[in-house]
């Protein structure tokens, strides 16, 4: 199958339509974590998979300050907050790869006590109600809070994972990106359902 017909593959089973900026986003989502979008259509559960690929790829457009890293081969840390699918699907992922000339982990906590050195963490739908918590424990930290709720962002995430239309896009909250030391590439932001520029 030609590069053409396997972007258009991608197209038709995420709906994008002639997005071109977004299908190519996606396209390098999928196509860097090594699984046929067409497939996991099929699967009827490609929801956290999907996710996984883009929270891994979100690592590539982010610029963390040099004070975030003990040195210069130190890994990423995900870290996934509560009992979501995500952690099993960042895992399988993961294994093996490189962002950056870094490896990566992923890492699982029930609370944010338990949360250290992070640098993405990933607030599932149970864990929602620690949110607030984290914010207030990491306000000013350079980190990367990735959500999933269903209503848009919420005060203290960079980023929102959310359905629209049966498909998964998200939101982006540049004002949480300042606060917490990050850069955001502007083709992440030309791709994004919605750009917060300013607090709410």
């Amino acid at each position: 199958m030609t590069t053409a017909c396997r972007v258009q593959n991608i197209a038709e089973a995420l709906g994008q339509g002639c997005r071109s900026r977004r299908l190519a986003f996606l396209a390098i989502c999928f196509g860097v974590w090594g699984f046929s979008v067409v497939a996991a259509a099929k699967d009827g559960a490609p929801e956290y998979r999907i996710k996984a690929a883009m929270v891994f790829k979100f690592l590539s457009y982010t610029q963390w300050p040099d004070s975030a890293f003990e040195a210069p081969d130190s890994p990423y840390r995900i870290w996934v907050l509560g009992a979501s699918p995500i952690s099993a699907e960042l895992q399988e992922g993961i294994a093996g790869r490189l962002v950056n000339d870094r490896p990566v982990q992923v890492l699982t906590a029930s609370s944010t006590r338990e949360i250290t050195l992070p640098h993405v963490v990933f607030v599932g739908h149970d864990a929602e109600d620690a949110l607030a918590a984290l914010t207030r424990r990491n306000r000013g930290k350079p980190l990367l809070v990735v959500t999933e709720n269903e209503d848009g962002l919420a005060p203290g995430s960079t980023i929102n994972l959310r359905l629209i239309s049966g498909r998964v896009g998200f939101d982006v909250s540049l004002h949480w990106a300042d606060i917490s030391q990050l850069k955001l590439s502007s083709r992440l932001l030309a791709v994004a359902s919605s750009v917060e520029r300013e607090a709410p």
